[in-house]
């Protein structure tokens, strides 16, 4: 098992490291090897972060806040803590999906240019010029 952490953030792991603040090769919470796991399993640095929150959530919903004498442990805290993280680490994910906008991909100017050429397809219904009075840019496709 391992812990590597790179602040240029050039992988996967350092990323999800980087999001849920488990950087700290002396006390660290996951292993590199579940991390780079959920970063398959879930498709994505962001969506393996949230995950491995509610995981490490997991592991401390699992332990019992302890009291003996002056010192106290509150795994409830922790738990909590790390579902709270998981949540806005989704929120802040839906966030820049939302303002990521619609971007066309996979057309071709070549395949147009083919299609536009196949004399056994129907004609353009719309091209520049189209409602000009002259003909002077008829029959130039959009």
């Amino acid at each position: 098992m391992s812990f590597s952490f790179n602040p240029a953030l050039d992988n996967d792991v350092s990323k999800v490291r980087f999001f849920i603040g488990d950087t700290d090769s002396d006390d660290y919470h996951l292993e590199d090897e579940s991390i780079s796991a959920m970063v398959t399993l879930f498709g994505g640095y962001v969506s393996a972060a949230e995950q491995c929150c509610l995981s490490i959530a997991a592991k401390y919903a699992s332990k019992v806040d302890t009291d003996i004498e002056s010192v106290s442990v509150k795994y409830s805290q922790l738990q909590k803590h790390f579902t709270e993280m998981a949540s806005n680490i989704k929120r802040k994910a839906g966030e820049l999906n939302a303002c990521a906008g619609l971007l066309a991909t996979g057309v071709n100017v070549s395949e147009v240019d083919a299609l536009r050429a196949d004399t056994n397809r129907m004609p353009d219904a719309f091209y520049v010029g189209q409602f000009d009075s002259s003909m002077r840019g008829a029959g130039r496709v959009i």
